[in-house]
């Protein structure tokens, strides 16, 4: 199954469940975040933002640093120098990625499944816990680009930046949900998941 479909959907589920873990992260541990994004704010304000960045991806980290939400609650605190709405829990864009988080990774196992084992699965099924579950994706996404916008976030900093720092990293939710959605369209109008072949 290396169809360039399968293996582009393949490769956006297990970025997404990874990313869905985090976002439960940034649910359990926002005040965590709030306060580490005011520090990481006094250090890396005034346009030093990507070097927050390059710093959090040169942090060492150890075997069991890997299993502290905390550490990768940090992901958080250093996006929300871009958009600060990442630190406050009442905003679009904290909600929608803490309930991203909490229910997205079932479907995209299902997907990776069906894709693996077509035969096993039930298209009807398939098709529409797709269309669903990668439609709120997309939505979210759209949604959160309309208020990152709308509310200004953009301002203090070049666009450049937004476009690599927000711009890219969610509009791979744009791509591939559209991709899913796409396929979950075939297999329902063909009664079978021959689309992943």
């Amino acid at each position: 199954r290396d169809s360039p479909l399968v293996v582009s959907l393949i490769f956006f589920n297990n970025l997404n469940i990874f990313i869905a873990i985090c976002e439960i992260c940034l649910g359990y541990h926002i005040m965590f975040i709030k306060e580490d994004y005011r520090q990481r704010l006094k250090k890396y304000g005034n346009g030093r933002q990507w070097d927050g960045a390059f710093d959090l991806l040169k942090m060492p980290i150890s075997i069991p640093d890997l299993f502290s939400g905390r550490n990768w609650a940090l992901m958080w605190s250093t996006y929300a120098l871009f958009d600060p709405s990442y630190q406050n829990h009442e905003s679009f864009g904290f909600f929608i990625d803490v309930g991203n988080g909490w229910t997205t990774i079932a479907p995209c196992l299902y997907l990776n499944y069906a894709m693996v084992y077509p035969e096993n699965v039930s298209h009807l099924l398939l098709g529409c816990v797709v269309i669903a579950s990668y439609w709120q994706m997309l939505y979210g996404t759209l949604i959160y680009f309309l208020s990152f916008l709308f509310n200004k976030r953009y301002e203090g900093h070049n666009l450049l930046s937004i476009f690599l720092f927000v711009g890219i990293t969610n509009g791979i939710w744009i791509i591939f949900p559209s991709m899913a959605i796409y396929a979950a369209y075939c297999i329902l109008r063909d009664g079978d998941c021959r689309i992943f072949l």
